[in-house]
């Protein structure tokens, strides 16, 4: 009779598969509760309300309009669809399909690093970039920049590995990771300024014939251009109709280069660039962590581009920083404790800020004590639009309440818009056509549409209705129910009241926090 013994490290390193994989369950579980149970993302409600009255036959950019290409609607028809088919809250199914793209996203990465030398030392830096990818966002969970970064993080693990000169991962997945890059790029294209900085690196290590041998970088960059010209082709009224209207209000209305620079976004990123400029000194080559802030220089780049300042813009940017610094500490094959203790505060106290400052979301239930009730009361399932420059009176208000939104503007983007270029509102003034558009679509939609109740705000509504005659016209079907807060509701009047507009006190228009 023999006796087997196990030894000890035997038994450790068998457990540490279960360990890992007991935590990211876990991890992910409650990633899943804690969106899931949070009011939702404003512009996710927009677009989840979006696809719906798509799929119920609204034709998109006339009937419904969204100021941003086709592709951000498209990316969430797959929540609307699952919920339709399954039964779900469709910000529920948003919250389960981003986490599996989060798992996924890390998932490839692995498997895209096991052509690196030390591999075993990539598992902590893909537990900083779980991290990064299921908590920091908050409130901006399931932003389509949360997307893009998760969608192109593969990509970027399979440059650095060429970079490293290491044995590249099979070509489905790398294919399967330039495919995946190519459709978050394809939403919003110029976050793949992100891919600039990688690939010169990968130029500067493995001249022209390495970059030229990446088929990933080539073919996420195919993909991206194929599903943009199918974007335009497949909208018309987007490129016809909305695009030119953009092009004239909404891209040249953006914040001064000295907040876009001192915002917390970019002190956030800059912190972050400091430390790890100051820690990699005398490393030598830092393939991983230098590919993640390369890439984060390009999407923030990128932030700056759009030039709208909102926080979530400046996500991939700040999010590859950590994950940056968080590989400059798990590379080092000695780590001493200063810098890896500095890195460790560094990626702490960033990613605690950044998580604070990317949860700002407005939750007008709370903000307007009883406008839920008043609103609720009308119907059981009231229609709603909103008249208000902040998309979040409209959004996920009445996704949240069981109302129906019938509006074909998420907002008075339009005059907020145009308030913003120049710091008025005239209806002859060289914007006076698009003033009257949003005056011609909105009476048309309490007209025709006949909402249960209207939202307005407060501040500034005497000038914004003065601007909007046709809808004050409109509004004579309606009287004034309450004031909630800052917000206003309109209701239909009774068959004997009488319709009075009252006039409120002039005051600067709010600006929206989001798009």
């Amino acid at each position: 009779m023999s006796i087997v013994t196990t030894p000890a490290g035997m038994t450790r390193r068998a457990s540490l598969p279960l360990l890992r994989i007991t935590t990211v369950a876990c991890l992910l579980a409650a990633t899943v509760a804690w969106h899931a149970l949070t009011p939702a993302n404003t512009d996710i409600a927009w677009l989840l309300t979006v696809g719906e009255h798509v799929l119920d036959g609204a034709r998109p950019y006339a009937d419904i309009i969204e100021t941003n290409p086709p592709g951000s609607v498209l990316l969430y028809m797959p929540a609307v669809l699952l919920a339709r088919a399954f039964g779900l809250v469709p910000e529920v199914a948003v919250v389960l399909l981003t986490t599996l793209c989060a798992a996924a996203s890390l998932g490839l990465s692995a498997a895209l690093f096991r052509g690196l030398p030390d591999f075993d030392r990539s598992a902590p830096l893909l537990r900083v970039a779980a991290v990064v990818l299921l908590l920091l966002p908050a409130g901006s969970f399931g932003q389509r920049e949360h997307i893009i970064l998760m969608t192109s993080l593969p990509l970027l693990c399979a440059i650095a590995a060429r970079a490293a000169s290491a044995a590249p991962a099979s070509l489905p997945l790398r294919l399967v990771a330039a495919v995946a890059a190519g459709v978050g790029f394809a939403v919003k294209p110029h976050y793949a300024l992100g891919l600039v900085g990688p690939l010169a690196m990968l130029w500067r290590t493995r001249g022209w014939r390495g970059l030229v041998a990446t088929p990933e970088a080539w073919t996420a960059a195919i993909v991206a251009l194929l599903l943009g010209a199918v974007q335009f082709a497949a909208f018309p009224d987007f490129t016809h109709t909305v695009l030119p209207l953009l092009m004239r209000i909404y891209l040249p209305a953006r914040q001064t280069w000295s907040y876009l620079f001192t915002c917390p976004s970019a002190i956030l990123e800059v912190a972050g660039l400091a430390a790890y400029a100051g820690l990699r000194r005398n490393r030598g080559a830092q393939p991983i962590g230098d590919t993640a802030v390369l890439a984060a220089l390009g999407f923030f780049a990128a932030y700056l581009m759009q030039g709208k300042g909102w926080p979530y813009h400046a996500y991939p940017a700040i999010a590859s920083t950590l994950i940056g610094l968080g590989a400059l500490t798990c590379g080092a094959r000695r780590p001493s404790p200063v810098p890896l203790v500095a890195a460790g505060a560094a990626i702490l106290s960033i990613g605690f800020v950044a998580g604070v400052w990317f949860d700002g979301r407005r939750d007008l239930r709370s903000e307007a004590p009883g406008l839920e009730q008043a609103v609720t009361s009308l119907a059981p399932h009231p229609k709603i639009m909103s008249l208000a420059s902040d998309i979040a009176v409209g959004h996920p208000f009445v996704r949240e309440i069981g109302g129906r939104w019938v509006g074909t503007l998420m907002s008075s983007w339009i005059s907020l818009e145009i308030r913003r270029l120049t710091g008025r509102l005239d209806p002859r003034g060289p914007y006076g056509a698009d003033l009257a558009l949003q005056d011609r679509v909105m009476a048309s939609d309490i007209r025709e549409r006949k909402p249960d109740a209207v939202l307005a705000t407060t501040p500034g509504w005497s000038s914004w209705l003065a601007s909007q005659p046709t809808v004050a016209d409109a509004l004579a079907d309606y009287h004034l129910a309450g004031t909630f807060g800052d917000v206003m509701l309109w209701t239909r009047n009774a068959p004997e009241s009488g319709s009075r507009i009252p006039s409120l006190p002039v005051e600067p228009a709010k600006s929206s926090p989001t798009r």
